[in-house]
């Protein structure tokens, strides 16, 4: 009986740490998130240096869906290069995003791929 008590105070304080996690995360400033990327991000620690050269993509979220270029696209969490073009070309061929959810009319984004991205990207400031 007293293993039964422990499991459900040990469920019941679990519940409430992942509950107090999904509102402290819906009630996190999207707004001051900036990015700084250079070229591949490295799995392991870098063995040689930086070249001073490469381009530095700079990226600040969330991302506007109709001035967005194709580097910046590619920042998203899977939205490769490929998926970055369609989206810029969905723009062209149809106009402005109207909504973020419009996006999900782009081939190859699946509504799990527009719902991992959504908090990051905008259309004119608005999510």
């Amino acid at each position: 009986m007293k293993k039964a008590s422990l499991a459900i105070i040990a469920v019941t304080l679990i519940f409430g740490v992942f509950t107090l996690g999904f509102f402290v995360g819906r009630s996190f400033n999207r707004s001051t998130v900036s990015v700084s990327y250079s070229g591949t991000a490295p799995t392991t620690a870098p063995t040689e240096s930086v070249d001073p050269s490469t381009p530095t993509v700079k990226v600040v979220f969330p991302i506007d869906l109709n001035t967005a270029t194709a580097e910046e696209l590619t920042e998203l969490p899977g939205i490769g290069q490929v998926l970055a073009q369609r989206i810029i070309d969905y723009r062209q061929k149809h106009g402005p995003f109207t909504s973020v959810a419009q996006l999900g009319d782009v081939e190859g984004i699946g509504e799990k791929k527009l719902e991992a991205i959504l908090e990051l990207i905008t259309i004119g400031g608005q999510p």
